[in-house]
């Protein structure tokens, strides 16, 4: 009377284990040159499902790239030229998306919507070749300075990356995706994009701009977060700097600060 319960345990554990195994990334870690980078979010199931267990499969002309599992974020480098990515989660095949590669970065996101429909969603397009030699500049510090702040924050937050100050706006852009990119594949809960252009939008603020922490602390109150992402970069050439504060909502107080020479 046990073995149909041991079989569906079984199949349970093979789902898992499939999904488990699935690979989280694809070819190189950064473009070249001549070449693209497309970074693909899949947006995180509120509950747990068989859908939500299986890998969601990228496809780049036809050859498989990717597969991300739930929550998951990861990027493919691509030759510059004419691609089509496709994305199949499932049974369930998203729209076709025609992208023109040249020396950019594209990332998009992947959802189900309320009728099961895979979704793939553009979130940004940058020119890489614009400041490409101050992104790789700048990566070193960021990396420190993102492992001081997620060690500092509680797993459970729900954080947004409100305003990067910089004076290049490619770069304060760089840094804001680059930061975005890291704490999802760290597990973090991150208020989606969209959502903050839109209330930047509202409140006429940008995301490079230069604004006070209690600017930046309402925004994040807006959006549902419990603690905001602040950064900054200062100096220039030998001397240039990164700097990034997280703030809890609630009170205002700096919860854990990162500052990185580059």
């Amino acid at each position: 009377m046990k073995l149909p319960k041991l079989i569906f345990g079984i199949f349970w554990a093979g789902l898992l284990v499939g999904c488990a195994s699935a690979p989280h990334s694809s070819m190189k870690v950064s473009a070249g040159v001549g070449e693209s980078e497309i970074i693909v979010m899949r947006e995180k199931a509120s509950q747990l499902s068989l859908l939500s267990l299986r890998g969601l499969r990228i496809y780049i002309d036809g050859e498989e790239s990717l597969v991300l599992g739930n929550g998951e974020t990861g990027k493919i480098v691509i030759a510059d030229g004419d691609h089509v990515m496709q994305a199949v989660l499932a049974t369930t095949e998203g729209g076709a998306v025609n992208i023109s590669a040249n020396s950019k970065k594209f990332t998009y996101k992947a959802s189900v919507d309320g009728n099961g429909l895979l979704l793939m969603d553009k979130v940004s397009e940058v020119q890489l070749n614009k400041a490409t030699k101050e992104h790789a500049s700048v990566a070193s510090g960021l990396s420190k300075a993102a492992n001081v702040i997620m060690a500092g924050i509680k797993p459970q937050s729900r954080i947004a990356i409100v305003f990067v100050t910089a004076s290049d706006k490619d770069v304060a852009a760089y840094i804001a995706e680059e930061l975005e990119f890291v704490m999802l594949n760290r597990k973090f809960v991150l208020v989606d994009r969209r959502q903050l252009n839109r209330l930047r939008a509202e409140q006429k603020l940008q995301l490079s701009g230069e604004v006070d922490d209690e600017t930046a602390v309402s925004v994040g109150k807006l959006s549902g977060a419990n603690v905001i992402i602040t950064g900054s970069v200062s100096g220039a050439g030998n001397l240039r700097r990164l700097r990034l504060r997280a703030l809890d909502t609630q009170t205002g107080r700096v919860i854990v600060a990162a500052s990185e020479k580059y």
